[in-house]
């Protein structure tokens, strides 16, 4: 068995059975494979991280978990520096969502950027008429940040505010472990292909340094189901050929076996609207963000893992970029 790690340190038992075997480190800690056993370095935050490729071990590259940081000396047994250092980790960050935007469509928290102080993460909120971005950015260090400030450059068919602001920018002091939320809510004038908001962050404390995001704007972020839309009211607007711009795709599919799943699929992922299915096919329908372009999609799944659409829409890069989020999607 490896031998017992410095006086110094702090263990923290977890599950990582199966990986390499590392010495122990003042200097960086590491993992301890058949042990079970993670032991941290007396100041640092970072452990080593061994796999197993090809039938070789090695070494692959060093990870930083702020979270896990804490100065420790060699104390006797009963001082508080001895406590377990579960006991003495940072708080998890708080992730609520503001009250005026509970309710709505969400996707999953993301990490936008991060580095050994500041933790930055986002979550997207559907509303009818606008993208709503919450941004979180969380205080990783026991002590307080001076200033953190961030702010945004918009694509071009954008247009939104930041807090409620237009001026797209936001600054604060942060506490130790602290919390603030962003609100960035959007709104397009027409489609584009290849979407990304693009934001800086500036953190001014013991030194002055920058981080940079960029978040891609899919397309299904700027759909929204028309819900209300009937059979009848589809075959209407379907019938209007002279005023849509169509695409055909076929896709083989080795996770859409019936029209359920695929209407299922088109809800969740495109967040359009299921209006029926009749047999072995379904029609959907949705709109872009803030505007009467329509989506419109005629669906067959003629047998299992065939999946064939017809996809009308009110302008040829909204039809286009739906026909590539179907063939992702779809798949």
């Amino acid at each position: 068995p490896p031998p017992p790690p410095p006086s110094s340190s702090v263990d923290l038992l977890l599950d990582f059975a199966g990986l390499d075997i590392g010495a122990p480190s003042e200097e960086a800690p590491v993992l301890v494979g058949k042990t079970e056993k993670i032991t941290t370095g007396p100041t640092d935050g970072t452990f080593v991280l061994a796999a197993e490729t090809g039938g070789k071990k090695d070494k692959v590259d060093a990870f930083e978990f702020p979270f896990m940081r804490k100065s420790v000396s060699p104390q006797p047994p009963n001082s508080a520096s001895s406590q377990s250092l579960l006991e003495n980790q940072a708080p998890l960050p708080s992730f609520n969502i503001p009250n005026e935007l509970q309710g709505f469509p969400t996707k999953e928290i993301q990490d936008v950027c991060l580095d050994s102080s500041l933790r930055v993460t986002c979550r997207k909120i559907y509303l009818p008429t606008q993208l709503a971005i919450v941004f979180y950015l969380t205080n990783q260090k026991s002590s307080s940040i001076q200033s953190v400030g961030i702010k945004f450059g918009l694509p071009g068919a954008f247009k939104g505010n930041l807090n409620g602001e237009e001026s797209l920018e936001w600054e604060q002091e942060m506490n130790s472990f602290a919390t603030s939320i962003c609100v960035l809510k959007l709104v397009a004038r027409q489609p584009e292909l290849q979407v990304n908001l693009r934001g800086e962050v500036l953190i001014r404390d013991t030194s002055q340094r920058r981080l940079f995001l960029v978040l891609p704007i899919e397309i299904d972020d700027l759909l929204r189901p028309a819900v209300d839309m009937t059979t009848a009211e589809f075959g209407k607007l379907w019938s209007k050929g002279h005023s849509l711009h169509d695409a055909k795709v076929h896709i083989n599919s080795s996770s859409i076996q019936n029209p359920q799943e695929f209407m299922n699929r088109a809800r969740d992922r495109l967040n359009l609207h299921p209006i029926q299915i009749i047999g072995r096919e379904g029609i959907i329908s949705g709109h872009f963000l803030q505007s009467n372009l329509v989506c419109l999609i005629h669906a067959k799944v003629p047998d299992v893992g065939k999946v064939d659409l017809w996809i009308k829409t009110g302008h040829a890069l909204l039809t286009t970029s739906v026909k590539k989020l179907s063939e992702i999607a779809f798949q």
